[in-house]
């Protein structure tokens, strides 16, 4: 197996890449923090995947994210807690 390294940023607008790995930390211990990421309406990662969410429905699709979207939707629905980060701010 062969893996090179392209780190030019030309490589991300192309799109010519097979995989992304990219290093992110929280900002507050909140689940969403960690699920948001992936929402395929604005999440964070979509850019460093080379997703737009505008223009690639049919690869969101695709690839799963719309179930995925239900998924976090539901998970939202039923909080009937007060996230850490506005808990932060009231205390």
């Amino acid at each position: 197996m062969q893996i090179t390294l392209l780190t030019s940023p030309n490589h991300q607008i192309k799109k010519d890449f097979d995989m992304d790995i990219t290093g992110w930390g929280p900002d507050f211990q909140d689940p969403s923090t960690y699920l948001d990421i992936l929402n395929p309406t604005d999440g964070s990662t979509l850019t460093g995947m080379g997703l737009d969410p505008k223009k690639d429905q049919a690869l969101i699709e695709k690839i799963g994210l719309n179930q995925y979207k239900e998924l976090l939707d539901a998970a939202n629905a039923e909080k009937n807690w007060i996230p850490m980060h506005v808990m932060k701010k009231i205390c």
